[in-house]
């Protein structure tokens, strides 16, 4: 048996998970995280202050939620979401 192909045991009774642990792979998450999209402006002279900073101590860095670019989420639509904040 070649060693870049191997075969993978059934998983034992009561497992029914891919990884091996247990429990069900049907789990639904509940819980839905922010996406953001962070972003610092430049000019030729260098960053630009943004007017929303997310941190005291950096104030060029902001961010957005990414649910308000929309899709398709290509270099224009982000370009067209942060000029219009």
């Amino acid at each position: 048996m070649s060693q870049l192909h191997q075969e993978h045991p059934a998983p034992a009774p009561g497992q029914t998970s891919s990884d091996g642990r247990g429990g069900s792979d049907t789990v639904k998450r509940t819980t839905k995280v922010p996406r953001y999209l962070y972003y610092r402006l430049y000019t030729k002279d260098g960053p630009i202050t943004s007017n929303n900073p997310i941190y005291a101590n950096d104030p060029f860095l902001s961010r957005t939620l990414t649910k308000f670019i929309t899709p398709p989420h290509t270099a224009l639509s982000v370009k067209n979401h942060i000029c219009s904040v």
